[in-house]
């Protein structure tokens, strides 16, 4: 087939990079796949072969030695993306499930082996941010050093990053570089190779499977700090569950895009990653101070401490048009599917005269900066303490849109009086800690005692993190001991129940499609000049936020929107 009869697929398509493969090779893949233990039954050969692109990437030669060289390889697309970003997107994301090629061509695959699975990210990055493959590199190399098995413990790892604007020797002689790179929004295509493979947290199988994923997560992150790594962005679609049910590995944290070293992180990338671009701790440092995440689960004390704008910004419907759009990796779903909550809030806001103080202390934005909103804000430096309480409001969001709950407020849009935005007097989580029965939203059923108590000890931690009263009372951030010591308490009971839980309750579906663009979830990140931009998301992010006045409800396909009538 022509590249130019191709479906449009925003990653290069015409390129040289992008094509399809030719029905010899169609042919050897599917009669592959289709003996394949758990994918088999989630395939279908028509779509398969309609769907399936051969695309350009970058494998290391060694695939667990982050220092190995790359090489290009020729990724095979398996069904439909697993995330696809909004056309206004400006990163234009898209995360395919993969095969390479040449491991088609292997010994092992010859005599019935099944080849590995990878997660292919293709989008726009801009060139001022440092890879994310450095933050991905920096834990694995912390893992190697450390005798931690990164496959038993879930860990996501990158296997290659190509830059298909400056890709090196080896090129296809079609390959134009030039259409690779938008010089005026200081963007390079890139393509990034991961595993594992993840599905929507939302598809948990039991109540037990979510809190062992979560529990992965808590140690993920922790293995992260050691290295030097600060995720920044813990959100409900940037935790899956790892698509391969027999590997043992319950969930995983993905999407280092929003990451930044800490002090010890640039030592030790400078030192192992000598060959590459340094890091500088200053700049580390500044960036840490940045407003960075998914505003629905980030910590209570970062949204206050930039309280006036994420304020203003709740409020400004039409803010989408001036920002730039952040979609992450691998999703499928709600959120980000695979590999990464859809996007994250990240805001960064950039002064580059200003030094913070040390990081457990905050500092005041220069008065000349040209949103007055931020002004007289407060930061603080984002510390693995936020990423942890981050956890928690990932547990209760799955909790208010997945199962069947006791929220005081009981209805298909519970998300919207827990999350939704910051208010005029009070942050609507602190509101939410204030009710027991909404910290703790599940039913007092057998099946759900060991789950009540996990939620009630972290809950608890939460509350300290974010103390309420006179300015005496100091906040006691949590630690990862904490967190880690209240999961396993929970997963040793044998108070689970082990089939899957009650549904939420829908409500009425409703065409409110000229809304659609009024009721996406809100992310936070700069743009270019350094200004703080409200970011709208995608259709995968929407499906899992209710604003004022509406629900939602989740087609079968997970293709749509279907806003729904507020039952209030």
């Amino acid at each position: 087939m022509a590249l130019d009869s191709m479906p449009r697929t925003d990653c290069g398509a015409g390129d040289g990079s992008t094509a399809r493969p030719d029905q010899t090779l169609a042919d050897r893949v599917w009669d592959q796949l289709r003996l394949h233990p758990h994918l088999a039954p989630q395939l279908d050969e028509h779509n398969f072969r309609q769907e399936c692109l051969r695309l350009v990437a970058a494998r290391r030669t060694n695939t667990t030695n982050p220092n190995s060289t790359q090489e290009l390889v020729h990724c095979l697309t398996i069904g439909p993306p697993l995330f696809v970003a909004k056309p206004d997107s400006q990163r234009e994301t898209r995360v395919y499930r993969v095969v390479v090629e040449e491991d088609m061509e292997t010994q092992a695959v010859k005599d019935g082996g099944q080849p590995t699975l990878y997660a292919l990210k293709d989008s726009w990055r801009e060139v001022d941010r440092r890879e994310e493959v450095d933050f991905y590199d920096v834990v694995a190399h912390y893992c190697a050093k450390n005798a931690i098995d990164m496959d038993k413990a879930g860990l996501a790892r990158c296997h290659g990053s190509l830059d298909l604007a400056a890709p090196g020797p080896g090129l296809p002689d079609e390959w134009n570089t030039v259409l690779e790179a938008k010089a005026a929004s200081g963007r390079h295509h890139m393509r990034t190779l991961l595993t594992p493979v993840g599905h929507p947290i939302k598809e948990f199988a039991s109540t037990k499977q979510l809190i062992r994923a979560l529990y992965n997560v808590v140690i993920h992150l922790e293995i992260a700090e050691k290295a030097g790594v600060r995720h920044r962005d813990v959100s409900s679609g940037n935790v899956l569950l790892v698509q391969d049910a027999s590997s043992g590995v319950p969930g995983f944290l993905v999407d280092y895009d929003c990451a930044e070293f800490t002090e010890t992180g640039v030592y030790h990338f400078n030192e192992w990653f000598s060959a590459r671009p340094p890091a500088v701790w200053e700049e580390s440092q500044k960036r840490l101070f940045m407003f960075v995440g998914t505003l629905e689960f980030m910590a209570i004390r970062l949204i206050e401490a930039n309280w006036s704008w994420s304020a203003a910004s709740s409020n400004d419907p039409a803010a989408s048009d001036r920002s730039e759009h952040n979609d992450e990796e691998q999703n499928t779903d709600d959120d980000k599917d695979q590999n990464s909550d859809g996007e994250d809030d990240v805001v960064e806001s950039e002064d580059a005269s200003a030094t913070p103080n040390p990081e457990t202390t905050a500092y005041i934005n220069p008065p000349n900066e040209s949103d007055q909103t931020r002004s007289s804000t407060v930061r603080l430096s984002h510390g693995l303490h936020h990423d942890l309480e981050s956890v928690y409001w990932v547990l209760l969001w799955v909790i208010l849109r997945q199962m069947k709950h006791k929220h005081p407020k009981n209805k298909p849009c519970a998300c919207r009086h827990a999350f939704d935005r910051v208010g005029t007097s009070e942050s609507k989580k602190r509101v939410l800690l204030a009710n027991w029965k909404s910290c703790v939203p599940v039913t007092p059923k057998r099946r759900n005692v060991a789950l009540r108590r996990l939620l009630t000890s972290l809950s608890r931690l939460v509350k300290a993190q974010s103390p309420v009263g006179t300015p005496s009372r100091a906040p006691k951030h949590i630690t990862g001991a904490e967190f880690r010591a209240i999961f396993e308490t929970a997963l040793i009971s044998d108070e689970w129940a082990e089939d899957p839980a009650p549904p939420a309750r829908r409500a009425k579906l409703v065409d409110v499609s000229s809304r659609v663009a009024e009721s996406q979830p809100l992310r936070i990140q700069t743009n270019r000049s350094g200004n703080l931009s409200p970011v709208r998301l995608s259709i995968k992010r929407r499906l899992e936020t209710v604003y004022p006045g509406f629900g939602f409800s989740e087609t079968a396909q997970d293709t749509r929107v279907d806003y729904l009538e507020s039952p209030m």
